[in-house]
């Protein structure tokens, strides 16, 4: 039952995900707007969130107050640098291009959790770590021009710090409780939005750009797609692991693609490029793939 109920957070976590994405180049690429004012605005509605879901999940930690301090510091701290080199690349390229890469991330968090962790990886489950990563980078290399070396890298700086988030994460909801429950994620998730509001406040004074109507109604469509995000994730890792949670959180590459064939038909052009027919073989391969990564871990 826990691994059904992880299996459909993390499902829901990438479809979020991948509308969060489109939300976030809508905000970016309209003029006189920059990054900065967004992780300020984004999170500033994302602390208001999380004091209503702290009310709402309010319990005490099983392991003690003390025992939250650094997992939480962690996941906070690395996830607002990730989200700051995110937003930065985020305005280099569409969004369908960006997010397959992100799948990237399965690898650092294998690595991250067989050296530090202690976990001990099955061969199968190397292999399904494998066959993510081959999707992901199937799926980044269609679609269009080529990237560009600063979006390669910036995506891999952005998964290095993601994964140090996520892996604090699991430590943090850990020393909640024992067991998994919706409950007890929200309540750590509410925690770890509440810290990063704190930033977001202090950077709004030292925003350059004006926070007019439009900017906060496009900042608040961001804000709401990726707490929505965030709740799934952060009930996904508790329900799973973060290992398993991060592979079926990499469907968001293909949902991505899916959302910007849809957009591009639109003629939104501006939010992602139009894409060649013959690239949909591609996606669809990768499509498989990444389900069948999912299939491989779950079933090791």
């Amino acid at each position: 039952m826990d691994q059904t109920i992880g299996l459909i957070c993390g499902f829901l976590c990438a479809l979020s995900h991948s509308l969060c994405y489109l939300f976030t180049r809508r905000f970016l690429i309209k003029d006189g707007r920059s990054s900065f004012q967004l992780i300020c605005i984004g999170h500033i509605y994302m602390g208001i969130f999380s004091v209503i879901a702290l009310a709402l999940f309010w319990q005490t930690p099983e392991a003690g107050w003390e025992a939250i301090i650094l997992p939480l510091a962690g996941a906070a701290g690395f996830y607002f640098l990730a989200q700051a080199s995110f937003f930065r690349i985020a305005t280099w390229a569409p969004a369908s291009r960006i997010s397959p890469l992100l799948g990237i991330k399965i690898v650092f968090l294998a690595i991250i959790a067989s050296i530090f962790a202690g976990a001990n990886l099955s061969i199968l489950q190397w292999v399904a770590v494998g066959v993510c990563l081959l999707a992901a980078l199937i799926l980044a290399r269609g679609g269009g021009e080529k990237l560009e070396l600063r979006v390669i890298l910036g995506v891999m700086l952005t998964c290095c710090l993601y994964s140090g988030s996520d892996t604090n994460i699991q430590k943090l909801v850990r020393a909640i409780a024992s067991e998994p429950s919706f409950e007890s994620s929200c309540f750590a998730m509410a925690l770890t939005y509440i810290v990063c509001a704190i930033p977001a406040v202090i950077g709004i004074f030292f925003l350059k750009s004006e926070n007019d109507m439009p900017a906060l109604k496009d900042a608040f469509a961001f804000s709401l797609s990726w707490y929505s995000a965030m709740i799934f994730l952060f009930s996904a890792i508790a329900f799973l692991g973060v290992v398993p949670a991060v592979i079926v959180q990499s469907t968001r590459g293909p949902l991505s693609i899916g959302l910007g064939l849809i957009v591009a038909k639109l003629g939104h052009h501006a939010l992602e490029t139009r894409l060649i027919r013959s690239d949909a073989i591609k996606y669809l391969s990768a499509a498989v793939l990444m389900c069948l990564a999912i299939a491989i871990y779950t079933l090791s």
